[in-house]
């Protein structure tokens, strides 16, 4: 009778220590798996920011409102 519950008490270690490991590797890809996303996201937004600046420095016009013209 103490054999059966020694034994058992080592078979629910072994399977706690298992679940455990089990669960530490899921955490441990959801990190990986959450940190690519956020680098992919902050890659696009510095393409984008990059994309705005070359857009506003394309539309500058800096003959545009040089002379204002007084007659009438």
């Amino acid at each position: 009778m103490v054999e059966t519950k020694t034994a058992n008490k080592r078979e629910e270690t072994r399977m706690d220590i298992a679940a455990m490991a089990t669960s530490l590797k899921a955490a441990s890809l959801g990190t990986a798996v959450s940190l690519a996303v956020t680098k992919k996201a902050m890659d696009t937004q510095k393409e984008a920011g990059a994309q705005l600046v070359e857009l506003l420095e394309k539309s500058m016009q800096p003959h545009l409102g040089n002379h204002i013209n007084i007659r009438a």
